[in-house]
């Protein structure tokens, strides 16, 4: 397995264990925003045992960068906290970077360079500003 694959697969599970955690949450097929700083949340609920911050951010990342959680990022919406309550909303500059992070993606998608290597690597340049926010 690439160290590559490997990253990814640690993200998923990391990702497996917050949907379980936090089903409120972290629902795949209803995602939400979420609340701003999560990210600190996550790693103080988790504690000792805990997969390591890298791991977790990338999950983040996974949840975060896929069309359903780019649109629902529009003004206004609730974002959630650990336990699925309101916890802060998305603000116009979030909706509109969200828009053209989503437009993004279409645009690959649709001159056919979305390789599995290109659009991780793009994700990552994509999301590093927002997971400097979580």
């Amino acid at each position: 397995m690439s160290n590559h694959a490997a990253k990814r697969q640690a993200a998923r599970a990391a990702l497996a264990v917050l949907c379980e955690r936090w089903p409120l949450c972290f629902k795949l097929d209803d995602r939400k925003p979420l609340k701003v700083g999560i990210f600190a949340d996550i790693v103080a609920a988790l504690g000792v045992g805990a997969p390591p911050r890298h791991v977790i951010g990338a999950a983040l990342r996974a949840y975060t960068q896929p069309p359903a959680y780019l649109g629902s990022m529009v003004i206004g919406a609730a974002r959630i906290d650990l336990d699925g309550t309101p916890a802060g909303i998305v603000t116009e500059a979030e909706a509109v970077d969200a828009k053209a992070r989503l437009e993004a993606q279409t645009r690959k998608s649709e001159a056919g360079e979305d390789s599995a290597q290109g659009s991780c690597c793009a994700a990552s340049n994509i999301n590093a500003a927002k997971a400097r926010r979580l």
